[in-house]
């Protein structure tokens, strides 16, 4: 019977083991938003956004300035966010806060030239015409240690209209300014490109900036806020 506990038990143990490595919010759906712009000219959904809100009840899209070229970010006129569902929830009219710039892509390699990805970034102020579930960015003196778990949220264009889904990865290098993450779930990485990389404890620890199959870099939560207090904006 003693054996027959034990046997029992251990799927069990094994099952809150898990639960306690995976991100704290139970719930994903409709977290990250699918942006689209409305130029003059044309209308595009190329990438992914993420909600923040600041101590004053404000809220804040964040999406990668490369999503868009110069001429089309100069002509943008407004940008409804959508979830992965289809639901519009959020919507900017107007330049945006802040546009840095795109970032030099060079070969993906971990040991290869110095690269800063803190600056290919857009924030906008939204207005919220539904239900959004703004994230937290990690403090920062959280670091994230390399071999730590961690998960990419999104989803592929190619899926169609759904659920946000939860990628796992693994933190090879961090700094205040970048990380790289090596990636255990492959997935087809396209359109994932200014959402969140999130940690166990569900605080957005960086943003999806470029990547391969096995390797996704982008700028740190520590350097997303430095940006953010540059333009008055203190996010909870």
């Amino acid at each position: 019977m003693k054996s027959l506990r034990m046997f029992l038990l251990f799927p069990l143990a094994f099952a809150i083991l898990l639960l306690r490595v995976e991100p704290a919010s139970a719930d994903w759906k409709d977290v990250v938003l699918r942006p689209v712009f409305y130029t003059k000219n044309e209308i595009a959904f190329p990438g992914t956004a993420f909600i923040i809100k600041d101590g004053s009840g404000n809220y804040y899209a964040l999406t990668a300035a490369h999503l868009l070229d110069d001429k089309q970010w100069e002509q943008v006129q407004r940008v409804d966010f959508f979830t992965m569902q289809g639901k519009l929830v959020a919507r900017a009219v107007g330049q945006p806060v802040y546009r840095g710039r795109q970032y030099e892509y060079r070969p993906l390699k971990k040991d290869g030239a110095p690269r800063d990805p803190t600056k290919d970034l857009v924030i906008f102020r939204v207005k919220i015409v539904g239900t959004v579930k703004p994230l937290t960015l990690a403090p920062d003196n959280v670091v994230t240690k390399p071999g730590e778990r961690v998960w990419v949220v999104g989803r592929h264009h190619k899926q169609g209209l759904g659920t946000d889904k939860l990628y796992r990865a693994v933190m090879l290098e961090t700094d205040r300014h970048a990380y790289f993450i090596s990636l255990t779930d492959k997935f087809d990485g396209h359109g994932f490109s200014g959402g969140p990389i999130v940690n166990s404890k569900s605080q957005v620890i960086g943003n999806v900036i470029a990547g391969n199959k096995e390797l996704i870099l982008g700028a740190s939560a520590a350097a997303l806020r430095a940006r953010l207090r540059q333009h008055g904006i203190f996010p909870k």
